[in-house]
């Protein structure tokens, strides 16, 4: 039988490369690793993919940690929706594209901008804000 070595604060672990899929936590708890993308739940700790709502409307509230695409528009009045989990960090983003008028932009007024939204005809646009912190690219269609 093998002997066991117990582990001490600053001791190296080397973890051979095999298909194990489990390993023991400080605790001795037995802790299973997620070896598949579906494997991955918000509970577990790890980040998931982020979600993609084609929207349409153009009076909307967005939730956090949604991509709120739209494609072109005239005009988009969006509110932001409370988030329901204040221990991560809620970003709210959305993408749009202005025609050949400038698509007129209406958000709350205590976003604090990186750079003040200027919304020029003919350009997609994309935005992230998080903690009333906003910031926003411009891209070209071509």
């Amino acid at each position: 039988m093998a002997k066991i070595k117990q582990l001490k604060e600053g001791d190296k672990v080397v973890y051979p490369l095999t298909s194990t899929k489990a390993i023991v936590d400080e605790n001795g708890n037995r802790v299973t690793i997620p070896t598949k993308t579906s494997e991955l739940t918000n509970d577990s700790g790890y980040v998931t993919a982020t979600k993609v709502v084609a929207q349409s409307a153009s009076t909307v509230t967005i939730q956090p940690n949604v991509l709120n695409v739209w494609g072109e528009v005239e005009s988009l009045d969006i509110t932001l929706a409370e988030p329901t989990d204040g221990t991560i960090v809620n970003e709210y983003m959305v993408q749009f594209t202005s025609g050949a008028t400038a698509t007129t932009l209406t958000l709350s007024n205590t976003i604090k901008w990186m750079a003040t939204p200027n919304i020029q005809p003919n350009k997609t646009y994309q935005l992230s804000i998080i903690n009333n912190l906003g910031v926003i690219g411009e891209f070209n269609h071509e």
